[in-house]
């Protein structure tokens, strides 16, 4: 082999390399940001409508009966508290431009305050739901006691709220920050994290939801 060629051949074969591997990272780089502005997307419009469902409910409440005017209010807190949720979510995405992520103290504080945050108000908009379905399915089934309602709905959310913060208080002890990683972890093993993570998505989403699914079934 011509002793002129083989370094040629082998700067080629570097050059085609190097292109393929800045290729794919400005392909990797451009889906992440296209998957970030889709998500920032989404957590803006869902702000902006739950905002008019809370002003537009807001606004007819006063024309209603104290038994609407239960379930106006459910609506409103379940949109508060989902509102709560996307604000702490589009926050978190865009905190990777204020420079904290090599700030340890700053970081774990942001991680404990988020993952508390979206756990807590993602489970009590769900609860919210079926409280309003609960209602919903009493106005069916039994009219006059529907028409008795009066703060029970909002008496039982105010418990589900304060059962919720407890039961997720665990995330201000356990949450810390990974400054390597850039991440948020938990203190505890792997196994127990799993099995801590599988309880509370069972309670929180499968068990309400499926009761939702019963009632709303029921009542249609």
């Amino acid at each position: 082999m011509d002793p002129f060629v083989q370094p040629s051949t082998t700067d080629l074969n570097d050059h085609d390399e190097n292109d393929a591997a800045q290729s794919t990272s400005s392909t990797t780089s451009l889906g992440a940001r296209l998957e970030k502005a889709l998500l920032i997307g989404i957590c803006v419009l869902g702000i902006f409508f739950n905002v008019l469902t809370f002003l537009k409910h807001k606004a007819a409440r006063r024309r209603r009966s104290s038994a609407t005017r239960v379930s106006l209010s459910l609506l409103r807190v379940m949109a508060g508290a989902d509102s709560a949720c996307l604000v702490v979510m589009l926050f978190t995405l865009g905190m990777g431009q204020m420079g904290w992520r090599s700030n340890h103290l700053l970081g774990t504080l942001m991680c404990k305050a988020n993952l508390f945050i979206v756990h807590s108000a993602s489970a009590f908009s769900l609860y919210c739901w079926l409280v309003l379905s609960a209602v919903r399915y009493v106005a069916v089934f039994s009219p006059l006691n529907h028409m008795r309602l009066n703060r029970e709905p909002i008496t039982a959310v105010v418990l589900l709220a304060i059962i919720i913060g407890v039961s997720e208080s665990w995330l201000l002890i356990d949450v810390q920050y990974d400054a390597v990683n850039g991440a948020c972890v938990t203190a505890h093993d792997d196994d127990l994290d799993q099995t801590i993570q599988i309880t509370e998505i069972v309670l929180t989403y499968f068990v309400p939801l499926a009761i939702i699914t019963i009632c709303d079934c029921k009542v249609i």
